[in-house]
């Protein structure tokens, strides 16, 4: 009789084989049909033929099982390449002493281990080393999996129970292997199901992976292009059709989380290793989402081709012309080549400047800081040239010399802003603002320069909107239209071109199949071909990405007339906002002299060379005569920074349709103004551009209500606001930017009034005799009572006994009374801290900061008084030495708390290796010579050459050569010739000094190390 375990275990079998007996009764479910995201392109590697492929989650990264295209068949052994989801290679994991050539690989997520499946049909068990990398000295041979041979293979694991699948080709079937080792030696993992693969006309399978969200198994199948989903029991769930992706022969497959920063963190995607085109492995990475129908804002319109020029035939030729610009300084196309130079008939040029008709007038080489230029922008107002590079994620500036040669200006990394594949460029030579679209991300990002004013990756300002949401499957190329501040958008997914605005509301979807584009790539807006002066669309093709054939094009298509502007949409819940929209609608008027300025680059608001007035009027406002505001307040951009203590009055012009600044003297100051006010103590502006809540006024609801509940207001009016105080905030003007101007937010309650019916309703302050509980204390007065005015407003001209200074109520007018503060405080005011009391009261009941601390975190001085020990470079006079270290740099910390020494270091650089100094933290003082990968010397006597230690001896690093050698026969991948004489015999090493293996520090006395030259040691 079996024991419980067996009977359980046969239980568990029989349901097992009946479940996959009757599965094989069941009609194929027909699946989505996987849809391809993008290629994963590896920077500066080729892949192989790939055999297996994993998700290291703590290294952020791929490990690719493949055997090195310089190997071919029957070559050297597959190598691990890891590899991040950006195409970097992150490192490589040697092969485990011992092993056999490995056909799968995965990653346990449970127990953080690697499983490698050997074709022997043994398993591999690797810890997790430094990075996140697995540690090949750490292997343990778990076992066979019972299979014996294993042909192709596959194999995953459930993270969840620790459960191994193995995929048996040639036998067409799954083995379910047990989580944990049963053997007396801790090694094997039990094999406690197989999982039959054989439905008729499915073909060899190819692939296997193991879905942790679903918790279904996918086999891929190599001949008849079809993905089987099934449970984990073997039950076939559906069939998803994969001819569309083009596979070769896949071998590994896993899931992983989308490449795309922008996707919601949970997405998930399947990435499928294939052979590619038999030269070239490639890793795809595919959704299995049912894809979403876009439905677009306008009718797709189609675009009529002009003519086609084949860049091919440039001299020299441009075999994969990606970057279009307009050089509108000297009316030619410019057009660059992301991928020539790794072509063996590169002449050192990839950008040209063409006539519109394709007529070459001038060459020049982006090599000297860029080898992949994917995008090209211009900026007329320099000449400099922008060139996107998504290899090295830099956007370099670049300006043309007299020779014709292009000189690098400064780089911007975008790393920073997320931006992982920076395709095309794009440059707003108005606001200075630089467009990039990712690929990867399928986002557009708007880059403002920081307060230094140039794009150099330090201090700029970033926003961006998705494109996947507007249907787009892998944006190439942007244009910036200044006529109609719009932007292109090229997608070579979809053959689409797409015409947003700036903040991504799509204007119009016009269709380019007619192009037969390979890949659409770059695009431009320029002056037509036939020289009539229309503008129109300039695509360039970056065809067959091979050596052969040279197929780059470029087109010119015609998208006839701009569509008008999208109307702008409902207010929500009552709410509009209104931006000041021509020059004459913002003014500044000197009180000292009555001087009106309607030009201004930017608003002083308080004081500039004198006290000074700024006025704003807002056109057309959308709201009723009476309407009850809830909240208003205007929105400012910062133009200069500035922290002084600064307070500012806003009022209304008491006119139901204030009239445009018309620049004559006292203009501003002459109007009539409203009795309600708003007080705002702005903070401090430490940034240029921003534009949030520190940059938002007080609430102006009262005063707009005032001139809204006037007898001469309509829907549809003008209000002109009026700002005076003291201090200095700098805003935005129309002049000087026209999407930073002040803009006017209001929001609107839902009830409407009616003046005069004698009840106080909607927006109105009063009716007749209905105050609305207002009384002449709210304005500081003990006497009298308030009076409603025939248009619904209040009038307290009538109250009595007003304001007085020293009664200990803060009545109007009063900043303060006695210990009445009004809430406000030294920070409130802008300054750093307060001492001993901090902010007083006057005795004129104006605030007294005597006693206030100007000043703020990162102005270069240390403020001890309000707590800080440090400030920017002042470090108190201390240094890493006076902290008791050696050497290095002290610094501050950010919030100036304290001193920064994570630069300071115990070496002292004084020749004698002592106590808390050794050969890593100071190589000047204790020597290091013993072998090592990763110390920057081909230590060849090592045995270190450029596939064991490819960190010290391979010369692609960076792809710049120069920094190492690598020794081969000479061609792109190995640069430095075998006749060079510091190679070896071998090919693959270079030729480094011996030297001797010692190290002082280590508490050992080797030779040559002596008392004299290694006292810590040999003393």
């Amino acid at each position: 009789m079996p024991t419980a375990r067996g009977a359980g275990g046969f239980l568990r079998r029989t349901v097992i084989c009946f479940i996959a007996f009757v599965s094989c009764l069941l009609p194929a479910v027909a699946g989505a049909a996987p849809s391809e995201v993008r290629t994963l392109e590896v920077h500066g590697r080729q892949l192989g033929e790939p055999a297996g492929l994993a998700w290291l989650p703590h290294a952020g990264a791929f490990l690719v099982l493949h055997r090195p295209v310089a190997a071919g068949a029957g070559g050297a052994a597959s190598e691990l390449l890891a590899i991040t989801p950006f195409g970097d290679v992150a490192g490589a994991v040697p092969r485990p002493r011992g092993s056999a050539e490995a056909v799968g690989a995965t990653f346990d997520t449970g127990s953080g281990r690697l499983l490698l499946l050997e074709a022997s049909g043994d398993l591999r068990e690797l810890a997790m080393g430094a990075g996140g990398l697995p540690d090949a000295a750490s292997a343990l041979r778990l076992g066979g999996t019972g299979a014996g041979t294993v042909s192709f293979g596959g194999i995953a694991v459930d993270p969840a129970t620790g459960q191994v699948f193995v995929l048996d080709a040639a036998a067409r079937r799954i083995l379910r292997l047990g989580p944990s080792s049963t053997d007396e030696h801790g090694r094997g993992l039990p094999l406690v199901g197989r999982l039959d693969l054989s439905w008729p006309g499915d073909g060899e399978p190819g692939a296997l992976s193991f879905d942790p969200n679903t918790r279904h198994l996918f086999v891929l199948s190599r001949s008849s292009e079809r993905l089987l989903e099934l449970s984990e029991f073997g039950v076939l769930i559906a069939v998803h059709d994969t001819s569309a992706l083009g596979l070769s022969d896949a071998r590994g497959m896993v899931f992983a989380p989308s490449a795309d920063l922008t996707d919601d963190s949970a997405t998930t995607h399947l990435y499928i290793a294939d052979a590619g085109d038999g030269e070239t492995g490639r890793i795809l990475e595919v959704s299995l989402a049912e894809p979403q129908v876009v439905s677009a804002a306008a009718a797709v319109e189609s675009a009529t081709l002009v003519q086609i020029i084949d860049s091919a035939s440039f001299s020299p030729p441009s075999s994969d012309t990606s970057g279009l610009a307009w050089n509108s300084n000297a009316g030619r196309l410019i057009a660059s080549d992301s991928e020539l130079n790794e072509r063996p008939y590169f002449e050192d040029v990839n950008v040209w400047e063409t006539t519109f008709d394709g007529v070459v007038r001038e060459t020049s080489v982006t090599t000297g800081f860029s080898m992949e230029p994917t995008g090209v922008a211009f900026n007329p107002s320099d000449g400099h040239f922008f060139f996107s590079d998504d290899d090295a994620d830099r956007i370099f500036e670049a300006r043309m010399l007299a020779s014709g040669d292009l000189e690098l200006v400064q780089e911007m990394n975008v790393r920073s802003f997320d931006i992982r594949d920076a395709e095309g460029v794009a440059y707003d030579a108005a606001s200075g603002h630089l467009f990039v679209v990712d690929g990867v991300n399928a986002e557009i990002y708007e880059i403002a320069p920081g307060p230094d004013g140039v794009l150099d990756g330090r201090d700029e300002t970033v926003v961006s909107f998705d494109l996947a949401v507007l249907g787009l499957g892998d944006p190439e190329g942007v244009e910036y239209d200044a006529v109609n501040d719009t932007l292109f958008i090229v997608d070579h997914k979809t053959d689409t071109v797409l015409e947003t605005t700036r903040d991504g509301v799509e204007l119009r979807r016009i269709d380019v199949s007619v192009l037969n584009g390979e890949v659409l790539a770059g695009i431009a807006l320029a002056p037509s071909s036939d020289g009539s002066g229309a503008m129109h669309l300039y695509i360039s093709d970056r065809g067959v990405d091979t050596d052969s054939p040279i197929d780059g094009r470029i087109y010119e298509i015609d998208i006839g007339a701009a569509p008008p502007p999208p109307p702008p949409p409902p207010p929500p819940d009552g709410s509009f906002e209104r931006r000041v929209e021509v020059s004459e609608d913002d003014a500044e008027e000197s009180l000292e002299s009555g001087s009106v300025d309607l030009s201004s680059s930017d608003l002083e608001l308080g004081f500039e060379a004198s006290a000074q007035l700024v006025g704003l009027r807002f056109r057309n406002l959308p709201i009723e005569q009476g309407a009850l505001v809830t909240r208003a307040y205007l929105q400012f951009t910062v133009d200069e920074t500035n922290s002084e203590p600064t307070a500012i009055e806003i009022r209304g012009q008491a006119s139901g349709d204030a009239a445009g600044f018309d620049g004559s003297s006292a203009d501003l100051s002459s109007r009539p103004t409203t009795t309600a006010h708003a007080s705002w103590s702005p903070p401090p502006w430490d940034a240029v551009g921003a534009s949030g809540v520190e940059q938002q006024s007080a609430d102006l609801s009262r005063l707009i209500e005032e001139v809204v509940g006037r007898a001469d207001w309509s829907s549809g009016n003008s209000i002109v606001l009026l700002l005076s105080g003291t201090g200095q905030r700098v805003a935005d003007s129309f002049d000087g930017s026209a999407d930073g101007a002040p803009l006017l937010h209001v929001e609107l309650a839902g009830v409407q009034s009616e003046c005069g019916n004698g009840i106080a309703e909607g927006g109105e302050a009063c009716d007749g005799l209905d105050l609305g509980g207002a009384a002449c204390s709210a304005v500081g007065c003990s006497s009298g009572t308030p009076s409603c005015t025939p248009q619904c407003t209040l009038d307290y001209s009538s109250c009595t006994d007003c304001g007085v200074c020293g009664n200990g109520i803060r009545e109007t007018g009063e900043e303060c009374d006695g210990g009445d503060l009004g809430g406000a405080s030294c920070q409130s005011l802008g300054f750093y801290c307060g001492v001993g009391g901090g902010l007083a009261c006057g005795a004129d009941c104006g605030y007294d900061a005597s006693a206030c601390i100007p000043g703020f975190c990162g102005d270069g001085a240390t403020q001890s008084v309000c707590g800080e020990v440090c400030d920017g470079s002042d470090l108190g006079g201390e240094s890493c030495t006076s902290q008791g270290f050696g050497s290095g740099s002290l610094a501050c910390l950010g919030d100036c708390s304290d001193l920064d020494v994570a630069l300071c270091s115990p070496c002292d650089f004084d020749g004698i290796c002592e106590v808390d100094e050794d050969c890593l933290n100071c190589a000047a003082d204790c020597f290091s010579t013993g072998p090592r990968c990763g110390n920057g010397v081909c230590e060849i006597a090592a045995g270190e050459d450029c596939s064991d230690c490819p960190e010290d001896c391979n010369g692609l690093q960076k792809k710049r050569p120069s920094l190492r050698f690598c020794c081969g026969d000479g061609d792109v991948r190995n640069p430095v010739g075998c006749e060079d004489p510091r190679c070896t015999a071998d090919g693959f090493s270079c030729d480094s000094e011996p030297v001797p293996s010692s190290c002082c520090g280590d508490l050992r006395c080797d030779a040559p190390e002596d008392p004299v030259s290694c006292a810590i040691d040999c003393g």
